[in-house]
């Protein structure tokens, strides 16, 4: 038979059954003459089938279901809501009993086996999974959608005749990336077959239902699951995996709405998963009419909604398989309430068995068939064959779903193996067990042909059904359990005598798995042989008594059970603390010694199992526990004169000046101490007498960082040899933290005159140094047992006056460390640098004088002369020029009736910049003058004492070690050749030296007619001459054209001086060249080449150098620079012997044979 008349042939039977369905009755033109005309009937017939399938669904029962449930029911559940659901279940045709109790009319409030097997046929009926018979959040959701639609649920059909109320507009359409038409292969999940398009009005819009009708000639039982995912992927309502007898799916999403916001669209997806086999046809969905839509709102739009028709073809030999297994766990079937660690709960196998493609796993989810709710186990892992963690899920109502951060990857052929495993955090006698319900909770797609993949069950395998594991590895979370261990700060410290109310010992008690009402304890108390507890002994647990004993009657050498008088809960997972506690007896001493034995739990209730436990039973079965030895320890206190302050020196008129630091430390005894006295001794030294003791003066003790005095009894403001302090409130101090005492007094004179004598306070070992009591006790401690003495103190110099030390800072930003060239118009340069330091009390400036010495120096070429006080950018002295100058030196004074400084000058010093300007070439600047500034004499700073106001003594020195030229111009002379190592011949003429100077200003220079100055390095064996050469101005370094020209010498001058062996200074003798070759113009140059003017000998060396400013020197004209430089009005004079900056070197030139 052909395709096409097994076509015709299906569609007369489904013809026949809707005809019959309905009552209707239709002509069927089955006459056709050709096969493209029995196609097109084809298509003509299944549009009327769908028309008949919509009739045949709108004439559906109306039972609905009016009970409001709100709680989960389950075997062992009582209530009239348990009735309710029994009448609802006989009323849908699935009998509680045909007769007795549980019967139509003879429905009971017990949950039992009955109620629980005819619940699990109505949820297999309406698609609701898992079919567990529990009635829980799924199946209570889809209860009241039956009620709130009015729908039969008849087959599982759940669609109504109910007008949906009335509310804001939706617009409905098949969207435009609906799923075209394609071939699929069995086997494949989650198939995307229609996509509709919303869009809200003005308000939101929920959609709790949908009714899908299914065409095509793919049997209903290849459909392996139909569900409705949003425009986000998720999937809304339950995958429907059985379709009714008229080819309609209900997906009910009451519980969990597409909710469309106002003025926004969404989308829902029909997606469809298909059993693995070998067969084939076509498949479609659609929409029928907006009735099949259970929404709030109206709907507009054009029905039917149709998806495009998918070919379905046999896809095993293409597609991967992949099978499911569970295997038989190797963990305990019993598990421990352990928060912190995995156990074992279950093992599973997934097998690609095809070879033809790897998959992925994208996620799987799994579905807890024990009663143990979500918050009872936490951190569940997904683990591989290696250990690897795949993924870590939390459970949420009854499922686990793992989702791999990246999929994890089975090769073809392969088999992996994967372990679950949590961390128990509660749930006793509740029982875990995860199974894979059905064969689309995994989300398995091919490597290559990115499908989504329906894993199969094993065959002959542990379990060959879905759900998978449903019969394999229950865990049992088992009853509770207890520790019993000594607390982390049970004291071991020691205590003192009378202390009341002491922790003798602490322990930590936790329940694991379920609550602990404690009734029993055991314990005893070991004493010292000569003081016994007195008072009461308490045992508290979290802070609350829980019983009492009189300190006599307590066991001081064997346990003894006690029955506590409250039993306190004990809340599982959490620690609680059992203390206890008693009073020291006031005569106890350091031979006494207090210690818990033996403490024991010997009674409690689980408060879940419901048991009583002794001593010894599982669950109660801790070890006993000794607490720590507690000595007894009476106060003590460590007075300790502390090193610091450092040994110094203070001046007379200081106040408040501290002489002492006095710790108080009470840490190595058994409580708080109270000091009432203190006697401290004043040990005099250097060449002071006895009569030196009143250069100090008002002796006053400060608490650690107190500001103000400790008053005492009697007054301490004369010093003497010892002086008492008698506190008028004692100074208490803490046995954890020392009190330190600051001794501070006013220096008032120094009687020896000769800044030598030295006073050194402390509290020095006696038997009445101190006065103490203990805190708490008020037992008196005594010297040199109780109070222990340590520390003598620092001896502190008494000096008249204080003193100021100037010393010269040089360097970069400093002061010139050599000779410099500063040209006319330099702003705010440093010419002097100098640091200040004060010595015994910090010293402020009254007057200081700069000296600027000189060859020749005008008191207008600097100016704006000024002080800086370290990097401040202001000044805190000016001055517009010097106030007098001689011939080779000017002075500036600067003058302050206070202190010219900010502040006076501190002990760690402070650095004074002097800078200044040099006039403008014109407006006061003498070219070719020069100055180095100083502080010239100790006289020229004077300072007072901050505190004392006394005259300070200066010391020191500061003075520049170079000397600044001034010029109109930058004139520069550099080396240029060689300036590495280099051999010449031995013959004559050989450039053994080449420099450039170059004019870097803008009016013409004129180099000296004065000798020209070099110095030779080199180290000859014979008298060598030399002649130096000039380029042209402008010329380039291999000229030497430029001077000479026609003279008897030729070009040239020769030098002076010759050099025997030795190296010397090389002088030219340049008196008879002309203006025009001396000159170089603004922006111009020269070079400057010396030659050896005889052959030299081999090995000969020579190395050129201009070694000091001055050995090069240049004039200058008036009339080219444009301004007098010597002040005297007319621009008629040259200014000559103007310093060529630069003292460039050269390397070494060897003569070679």
């Amino acid at each position: 038979m052909s395709n096409t008349l097994r076509k015709i042939s299906s569609i007369g039977l489904s013809l026949a059954t809707v005809i019959t369905l309905s009552g209707s009755a239709m002509v069927l033109p089955l006459s056709a003459a050709t096969v493209d005309d029995l196609q097109a009937q084809i298509a003509s017939l299944l549009a009327q089938i769908t028309a008949l399938q919509l009739q045949l669904s709108s004439t559906q029962g109306t039972t609905t279901a009016s009970y409001n449930f709100t709680r989960d029911l389950t075997m062992g559940s009582k209530g009239d809501d348990v009735k309710a659901l029994q009448q609802f279940l006989n009323s849908k045709g699935y009998k509680v009993a045909s007769s007795g109790a549980g019967s139509s009319g003879n429905e009971t409030t017990t949950f039992g086996s009955l109620t629980k097997a005819a619940l699990a046929k109505y949820q297999a009926a309406v698609g609701i999974s898992p079919t567990a018979g529990y009635f829980g959040t799924k199946t209570r959701a889809y209860v009241a959608s039956v009620a709130a639609t009015g729908g039969s649920t008849t087959g599982g059909t759940t669609g109504g005749t109910t007008t949906p109320p009335v509310g804001a507009a939706l617009s409905v359409a098949l969207a435009s990336d609906s799923p075209a038409a394609k071939t699929l292969g069995s086997g494949t999940a989650f198939n995307a077959g229609l996509k509709v398009a919303f869009t809200a009005g003005s308000s939101d819009v929920s959609i709790t239902a949908i009714t899908l009708q299914k065409s095509g000639f793919v049997a209903n039982t290849n459909l392996n699951g139909v569900d409705i995912i949003d425009s986000a992927g998720v999937r809304h309502g339950q995958v429907v995996t059985s379709i009714n007898a008229d080819n309609t799916i209900t997906i009910t999403m009451t519980s969990d709405p597409i909710v469309v916001k106002a003025g926004t669209s969404g989308t829902a997806t029909v997606r469809f998963n298909l059993l693995a086999g070998a067969y084939s046809g076509t498949l479609n969905f659609s929409i029928a009419s907006a009735s099949a839509i259970a929404s709030n709102a109206t709907f507009s739009g054009t029905f039917p909604l149709t998806g495009a028709t998918m070919n379905i073809v046999d896809g095993s030999s293409s597609l991967a398989i992949v099978t499911l297994d569970v295997l038989t766990s190797t963990g305990s079937s019993t598990l421990n309430v352990d928060p912190a660690s995995s156990q074992e709960i279950t093992k599973f196998q997934l097998a690609e068995t095809s070879s033809k493609e790897g998959v992925y796993l994208y996620s799987w989810a799994l579905y807890n068939y024990g009663n143990a709710a979500a918050a009872d186990y936490k951190d569940v892992t997904l683990e591989d064959n290696a250990g690897t963690i795949v993924a870590t899920a939390q459970p949420s109502g009854q499922y686990v779903t793992f989702t791999p951060a990246t999929p994890y990857f089975i090769d073809k052929g392969l088999t992996k193996n994967f372990t679950i495993k949590a961390k128990i955090a509660g749930g006793t006698t509740k029982t875990i067990k995860l199974v894979t319900y059905n064969d689309y909770d995994l989300d398995i797609r091919g490597a290559t042909t990115g499908v989504s993949i329906i894993p199969t069950k094993v065959t002959g395998g542990h379990d060959e059904s879905f759900p998978i594991g449903n019969q394999w590895n229950q865990t049992t979370i088992g009853s509770g359990g207890i520790t019993l261990q000594r607390a982390t700060d049970s004291p071991s410290s020691a205590v003192t005598p009378g202390a009341n109310n002491i922790v003798l010992a602490k322990y930590t008690v936790k329940p694991t798995g379920e609550n602990y009402e404690l009734r029993q304890v055991k314990f005893w108390i070991s004493m010292g042989s000569t003081h016994a507890l007195s008072g009461t002994i308490y045992v508290k647990v979290n802070n609350a008594i829980v019983y009492s004993i009189a300190a006599s009657s307590i066991s001081t050498s064997s346990a003894s059970t006690v029955n506590l008088s409250s039993y306190p809960v004990l809340t599982a997972g959490q620690d609680s603390t059992i203390a206890i506690e008693g009073s020291i007896s006031s005569s106890a001493t350091a031979s006494d010694t207090y210690l818990v034995k033996a403490f024991d739990l010997t009674s409690a209730k689980r408060l879940t199992s419901n048991d009583l436990l002794s001593d010894g039973d599982s669950g109660l079965a801790v070890a006993t526990t000794d607490g720590l030895t507690i000595p007894v320890q009476a106060a003590k206190i460590v007075v300790t004169t502390l090193s610091s302050p450092i040994a110094n020196s203070v001046v007379v008129g200081s106040s408040d000046y501290e002489f002492a630091q006095i710790q108080l430390n009470a840490q190595s005894g058994g409580e708080d101490v109270k000091v009432s006295s203190i006697t401290v001794t004043n040990t005099l030294g250097g060449t002071t007498t006895s009569s030196a003791l009143t250069d100090v003066s008002n002796l006053r003790m400060f608490k650690d960082s107190e500001t103000t005095a400790l008053t005492t009894t009697a007054s301490t403001a004369v010093n003497g040899a010892t002086v008492t302090f008698s506190f008028s409130t004692p100074i208490v101090v803490p046995k954890a933290t020392p009190v330190t005492l600051h001794l501070k007094a006013n220096v008032v004179a120094d009687t020896n005159g000769a800044n030598t004598g030295t006073q050194k306070f402390h509290v020095a070992s006696s038997t009445s140094a101190v006065s103490a009591t203990g805190y708490t006790t008020g037992n008196s401690l005594t010297n040199g047992s109780d109070i222990t003495f340590a520390g003598s103190g620092q001896a502190m110099t008494i000096v008249s006056s204080g003193k100021l030390i100037f010393s010269l800072v040089s360097g970069s930003g400093a002061s010139p460390s050599s000779n410099q060239i500063i040209n006319v118009g330099t702003s705010n340069g440093v010419y002097l640098a100098f640091k200040l330091t004060s010595q015994y009390e910090a010293q402020k400036v009254t007057s200081l004088k700069l000296t600027s010495v000189a060859t020749a120096l005008s008191s207008t070429t600097l100016t704006n002369i000024k002080l800086y006080e370290g990097s401040a950018t202001t000044a805190f002295a000016s001055a517009p020029q010097f106030d007098a100058c001689t011939g080779t030196a000017c002075t500036v004074t600067f003058i302050s009736s206070d202190n010219l400084l900010s502040a006076p000058v501190p002990t760690t010093g402070v650095t004074i910049y002097a800078k200044a300007d040099v006039a403008s070439g014109g407006l006061g600047a003498i070219l070719g003058n020069d100055f180095k500034f100083s502080v010239a004499s100790t006289t020229d700073i004077v300072s007072k004492g901050s505190v004392s106001a006394l005259a300070g003594t200066v010391t020191g020195s500061a003075t520049s070690s170079g000397i600044s030229y001034v010029n109109p111009q930058n004139v520069k002379i550099e080396a240029v050749s060689p300036t590495a190592a280099t051999q010449v011949g031995t013959s004559a003429g050989q450039n053994l030296a080449v420099f450039k100077v170059t004019n870097n200003g803008s009016a013409a220079i004129y180099l000296s007619s004065s000798t020209m100055s070099f110095t030779n390095g080199g180290s000859a064996t014979t008298t060598t001459n030399f002649k130096i050469y000039a380029s042209a101005m402008g010329g380039g370094q291999s000229d030497t054209s430029g001077w000479g020209a026609g003279a008897a010498n030729g070009n040239g001058y020769l030098a002076i001086d010759g050099t025997t062996g030795a190296s010397s200074t090389i002088s030219f003798a340049t008196t008879t060249f002309s203006a025009a070759e001396r000159k170089i113009d603004g922006g111009s140059w020269r070079y400057l080449t010396i030659r050896n003017t005889a052959a030299v000998a081999n090995n000969d060396t020579f190395q050129f150098s201009v070694s000091a400013l001055g050995n090069i020197l240049f004039n200058a004209d008036e009339a080219d620079l444009g301004y007098s430089g010597n002040s005297d009005s007319d621009l008629s004079d040259t200014i000559p012997d103007l310093r060529v900056d630069g003292i460039p070197a050269l390397s070494t030139v060897t003569a070679k044979t």
